[in-house]
């Protein structure tokens, strides 16, 4: 699974769907003890009809990576990783999706 090295935490995500899509990419954000096999469904049926779907697993107690920064694992924190992941991808005109604590978090 590829890996996104931020300056607040490593985040492992997956993509679905084409990378040069016509319609704005996706951004699902999960909550709290779940990650982001949560969205494989919508995601893969999303990406079949041509949307780019992004995918990551959020520091929110499902991660299999370490975070070293404590900041980074509050809400907050977890909402700038959002943001900064967005960045990281170069995305624009992105449409959240979040379930539980990441409908709050987005």
């Amino acid at each position: 699974m590829p890996e996104l090295t931020l300056k607040q935490a490593t985040i492992e995500y997956e993509t679905f769907g084409p990378k040069d899509s016509a319609h704005p990419p996706v951004f699902f954000v999960h909550g709290i003890l779940v990650d982001g096999q949560l969205w494989h469904g919508v995601a893969d049926s999303l990406g079949r009809s041509g949307y780019r779907c992004i995918v990551p697993t959020l520091p929110l107690g499902s991660h299999t990576i370490p975070v070293n920064d404590a900041a980074a694992l509050s809400l907050p924190g977890v909402a700038e990783i959002v943001n900064d992941a967005i960045a990281a991808l170069d995305l624009s005109d992105v449409t959240l999706v979040g379930s539980d604590t990441g409908g709050g978090i987005c």
